[in-house]
């Protein structure tokens, strides 16, 4: 009964260490900053230390529905782009851009760059 034991209390030190030298390694290396040549992706959302979206870069399969005071709102825009959102969580510009091709063949496209005005009081003014 002891040797099992014994066995057992050298399994769970073992295991115990592993773990944690798994743990060590994996906040170590989150750590480093990466370098890659090229990334493909669907969308990136910028977001400050506390969660706080500010940015939104999407392709137009995931790009948001308007964003108003941290809640989204369905808005189907047909486009791809770059989002910008003030502290209040709400949209405040942007980079957009798409196209279409219509029924009879013809092809339109679009872009548009916009930012709101700044307001008293917002987060922009100079302190």
């Amino acid at each position: 009964m002891e040797k099992e034991l014994r066995a057992w209390r050298i399994y769970g030190a073992i295991s115990a260490l592993a773990f944690v030298v798994i743990a060590i390694s994996a906040f170590s290396i989150a750590r480093h900053r990466r370098v890659f040549g090229t990334i493909d992706v669907q969308r990136i959302n910028v977001v400050e230390p506390n969660g706080a979206l500010r940015m939104v870069i999407s392709d137009q399969a995931r790009f948001p529905g308007a964003i108003v005071k941290g809640k989204q709102y369905p808005f189907d825009r047909h486009t791809a782009g770059m989002i910008f959102y003030n502290s209040e969580g709400t949209e405040n510009g942007g980079l957009i851009f798409g196209g279409r091709k219509q029924a009879n063949g013809t092809v339109t496209s679009y872009g548009h760059l916009s930012f709101a005005p700044v307001r008293a009081g917002s987060d922009l003014q100079p302190r």
